[in-house]
Formats: C-alpha cells, structure tokens, sequence
C-alpha cells in the first residue's frame, strides 16, 4: 500500500483522483480498525495530490481556469486537515499541526503569492529591465484586448465581432506562454523561483509576529471551523464545530448594519438582529480562541470563505440589544485588528522595506451626474490629509486616471477619494473612477491595477465597496484591495460597504493625525474608530458608519519623508536672501529725513518675507 515517489507523478487528473480514493479507503481502514499508520498514509495521500493538482495548475494559461482549478481543490484540503487534526489529537504531536497549517495556507491566495514569487524571481535569477518591460508590455497587451473584449459584450456587439477579438486575445496569450517557456528554458533558475513553494512555516510566521501581536487563521470547512491561534511564543489549534448556519449568519449580519443607513430602514428590526448576531458570533468565532489563549490588543485575522465579508471589529463581547449603539461592547474597543489575505502573503509584506516618499490624494468631483451620486465631503477630505501630512492633492478635472498613473508609483501614500463599483460576475472588471479631464470620467479596472508598478507604503480606497468582490475558495476575494497587492503596496484601507461622506471625511482625517503621532497603521484605525463612536451621538455611533474601514496587509507605523520639510526649509532661505537683497538695493535714508518716514520705508519690505 505504500504511495508512489513524488517524481513519478504527472500533471494528470485521473492520478489525483485515484488518490484521493485511496486516502479514503485508508481512512475508513483506520475508522474501522484503529491502525494509525492507515491514517498517516493516507494523509500522505494529500501531500502527493497537492503535488498533482500544482503541476496541473502550472499548465493554465488562463487566469479563470487558474481560479476555478483551485476552487476545486477545497475539498482535498478540508479532507487533509481533518486527518491531520485526528492525528495531533491522538499523538499530541506538533508535525501534524505544522501539515495542517500549510494545507490551510495553500488553500489562501494562491495566485496573489505567485504574483509575488514571479516578481521576486525576476530579481534573484537576474532578469534585466528590458526583460521585465517585454513581459510586462505583452501582458498590458492582453489586458487592453480583454477589457476591449468586456466592453464590447456590454454594448451587445455582434457575434462575430466578439469572436475575432476573442481568436486575436487567444493569439496574444498563447504568444505570451510560448514566450514564458522559452525564457524558462534559457533560465531555469527563474522558472524554479517563479513555481517554488513559497508557503510558509508556522514557526517561520511566528518569528515574525510582533511580541503584543496575535494573529488567527482561520479555514471554514463544511463540518468544522479551524483557527490557529499564534503569537511569537505560543500556539494553540482549535476546532469549532460548525453546527450552525454560518454562512447566513454573517449575511444577515452584514445586511443589518449596511441597511441601517439607508432610508426607510426598520431601524429597530435591523438593531436586534445585528445586536444578536454580533454576540452569537463573537461567542462562536471569537470566545473558543480566548479561552485556548487570551488574544492580545493587537490582532491579526487571516479569514477563510464567507468570513472575508465579515467586519470583526462590529462583534460584540457581551449581549446588548438597548440600541444605545454609543455603550456597545465592540470588539474595536478591546482589539486594533488589521487584516491579511494569507500568513504566506503578510510575511513575504512584512519583510519588504519601507520607502519614504510623499502623500498623493485624488478627489474627482461628484455632482449626481454620469450615474454616480453626490459626494459632498470627498474633496475636504484629501484636502485635510493634506495639511496633516503634506504632499500632493488633485481635484476635480485634474483627478485623472492618466496623472494617477504617472504619479502613483512615486509616492509612499496614496488617497483615492472617490467613487468604485464592483463587478461580481467579472470580477476583474470591477474599477475606481477619475475624472476623464473634460467634465466626465474614466475608469480604472482592476485589471489594470495589477499592471501598475507600485512601491507604495499604504493605499487608502475611500471609495463604496473597494475591499469586497467575488469569492473564490483557495485565492479569496478578488477584489480592488487586493489588485493594490498584487501591484506592490504594503498594504491597503478599504471598505466592506458603501461609506456615508461625512463619516469617511472624520475618520480619514483622525486616522492620518494618529499616524502623524508615530502610531502604526492598526493602533491608528483603532484610535480613529473609537473617536467616531466616542463623539457621536447613538445613531452615528452605529458600525455602519465606522466598521466599514479595514486594514490588510503590513500594520507597521509610517516613517513620513523629510522631503517636505528640506523644501519649506529652503523656501524659507529663499524668501529671506530676496527680502536682504531688496533692502540692501534700496537708496539709503537721508540722515535728515524724519525718524517715522524711515520707519515706513523700511516697514514696506516686510510682506516679502512673509
């Protein structure tokens, strides 16, 4: 009974699926019989289909068949992680946690972090600019055509029409993989760090942690809900039977914070129901880890399915259904929680170094014209940032999809303030809105974000719905944040739902004075939330208005550029020389002229300076 050799395996289905029929025998063997060695082969059986299913993955060209392949590959992990979970119980030995947390890694952002390992191979394997600029120009090529292709289907063209631009996309991707395998063969040390496993280590992860930090992973299966629950020193494992309806419960819960704000709302149906699945959830999801190990103040969550639509911070710790929303138990309150797509993913974010740099804000104007409605705060709101931090602002028509990307991978801190639409049938066509420079506007696609060459610190996307999209088991939500990702920031403020002006206007702007203190990301959003509750009255104080805002990605505080201190500096100097050399070619006073004429002629100089 003993498995083939992993080099014996090939990219083919039918291998997968006989072992996955073998894992199963195996494990009904060890049901039966007791024989722990039936168990721990067939957890081997899982290793080898994940080596299958990889190989099979590697083979797409297409990015759809890419998403739909791992989706697919759900079940095997929950299979792999229930053995593996039998196992640690029954041995109390830590290698099967070690295997279980990878199978859950493997399960998260798989695309997200081979973007990542491709642009780290083309560093390390020495690939030069030209050859990054060739494949990043076939790749905006393909782009271009696609969104061609999208365009067209939306204005009904004709069936022909469509089909040509499809044959002309499906010439342009098959040039692009002969292209990615001749470079391959040329430089196998590329290809062997592009498809490398770049998944990480519990203990690895660990280290990386901050020593007040706690961070949970969660995988939601159809029985069960794991979490590992880790901070630098310790970890704990715990299952969650998943006897209740989940998935409803955050639907319902989202839905009740969300349509509060709207008008015409049952405020006081919407108010029970969100303050009874607050704390049913927070006992479910949040209770079992505290009891296994206190969670610490700063809290990382790596969600898992329906649980990337879910606000945490909106939890409530203990039963309240006064509707005193102001008095409520939030989970904010006690936690500064940031967000991340994978443990993989947010070290391979952790390690990256920060550039300094300067802020960089858009606000198009929004009037209730060209379908989107009227912001009336937008515009204050970068302005605002702006005098906190400095840096450059653009409004109105100036607010351009062309400037922005000109300038966005010159900055450290980029502000979209703004309206977004997202796209859940194609997921990559969600988009951000500019102005288009003569009254009207553009869009820029989510795939056209992952073209962008970003070294950006943080991007914050004050615009409706920008962290929420299509969910896809084993990559995650495909959503605008994470197209900023893949691009290259650090990490990413987005919203889970459409943010009232006002709201967004005082949050933004606690949020950057809190940075401006030297506060990281998380403890600054935390900060800048409590604030609005805190100065609210009972309605503003509900989550609807602030719970909206997430952090993903690397939390770390924000070194500001000294950039715009050297140029005040030097303003400064300038201003002084040309007020001296003013009066120093000034006709000297008489010495016989009146004491309060001198006076007046040498007060005249003084503006200059100011």
């Amino acid at each position: 009974m003993a498995n083939p050799n992993p080099r014996q395996l090939r990219a083919e289905r039918v291998i997968a699926e006989v072992l996955e029929a073998k894992a199963n025998t195996l494990k009904a063997r060890y049901e039966a019989k007791g024989a722990q060695g039936d168990l721990v082969l067939a957890l081997d059986c899982h290793e080898l289909i994940y080596q299958v299913e990889r190989q099979i993955r590697s083979s797409y060209l297409y990015e759809r068949s890419k998403l739909n392949h791992i989706s697919k590959q759900q079940r095997y992990t929950e299979q792999a992680v229930e053995m593996a979970f039998e196992l640690w119980k029954k041995t109390n030995d830590e290698r099967y946690a070690d295997i279980a947390f990878r199978f859950i890694e493997r399960n998260k952002s798989t695309l997200l972090l081979e973007a990542f390992q491709q642009a780290q191979a083309h560093t390390q394997s020495g690939q030069g600019a030209a050859m990054k600029q060739l494949e990043q120009e076939q790749q905006l090529a393909i782009a271009d055509l696609e969104k061609t292709i999208y365009q067209a289907q939306m204005e009904s063209a004709p069936d022909s029409v469509l089909l040509a631009f499809k044959s002309e996309l499906l010439t342009l991707q098959q040039s692009y993989q002969l292209w990615l395998e001749d470079l391959a063969a040329q430089n196998p040390t590329y290809y062997a760090l592009k498809y490398q496993d770049g998944l990480q280590t519990r203990a690895a992860f660990q280290a990386f942690l901050q020593p007040q930090q706690t961070a949970v992973e969660y995988f939601v299966g159809t029985a069960h809900i794991y979490a590992f629950v880790l901070n630098k020193d310790q970890s704990e494992w715990v299952r969650i039977d998943k006897d209740f309806p989940l998935e409803d419960w955050v639907t319902t819960f989202r839905k009740a914070i969300e349509d509060f704000q709207l008008p015409g709302s049952p405020l006081q149906e919407l108010c029970t129901s969100y303050s009874q699945l607050g704390h049913q959830l927070y006992s479910r999801l949040i209770a079992p880890l505290q009891q296994a190990l206190p969670l610490s103040n700063e809290l990382l969550i790596i969600p898992s399915g329906i649980l990337s639509f879910l606000p945490f911070e909106a939890l409530l710790s203990e039963e309240n259904t006064s509707c005193q929303f102001s008095k409520y138990p939030y989970l904010v309150l006690d936690h500064q929680i940031q967000y991340t797509f994978s443990a993989s993913l947010q070290q391979r974010l952790l390690a990256q170094v920060q550039q300094t740099g300067d802020f960089l804000g858009f606000a198009p104007s929004f009037e209730g014209q060209g379908g989107f409605g009227a912001l009336y705060k937008n515009q204050e709101t970068v302005q605002a940032v702006q005098e906190i931090w400095g840096g450059q602002v653009l409004l109105r028509d100036s607010a351009t999809k062309h400037q922005f990307i000109s300038l966005a991978p010159k900055h450290q801190i980029i502000h979209l303030s703004t309206h977004a639409k997202v796209n859940m049938e194609a997921e990559n066509f969600s988009f951000i809105v500019f102005a288009d420079g003569n009254g009207g506007y553009d869009s820029l696609y989510t795939r056209d974000i992952y073209l962008l060459a970003l070294d950006a610190e943080m991007v914050i996307l004050s615009a409706c719905e920008t962290g929420i999209g299509r969910l896809h088991q084993g990559e995650g939500l495909i959503s605008l944040a994470r197209g900023f990702l893949y691009a290259g920031a650090k990490s990413v403020i987005t919203t889970l739902w459409q943010i009232n002006d006002e709201a967004n206007y005082k949050v933004s702007q606690a949020f950057f004075e809190n940075l401006k203190k030297g506060q990281n990301k998380a403890q600054a959003l935390q900060a800048a939330k409590i604030s609005h509750i805190q100065e609210s009255d009972n309605m503003n104080a509900h989550p609807v208005y602030w719970a909206a805002f997430v952090g993903i990605g690397n939390e770390r505080a924000i070194t500001q550029s000294t950039q715009w201190l050297y140029v005040s500096i030097g303003v400064f100097i300038l201003l002084l020389l040309s007020a001296y050399l003013l009066i120093s070619k000034r006709p000297r006073v008489k010495a016989n002229r009146a004491s309060a004429e001198t006076v007046s002629a040498e007060s005249e100089t003084w503006p200059i300076e100011a």
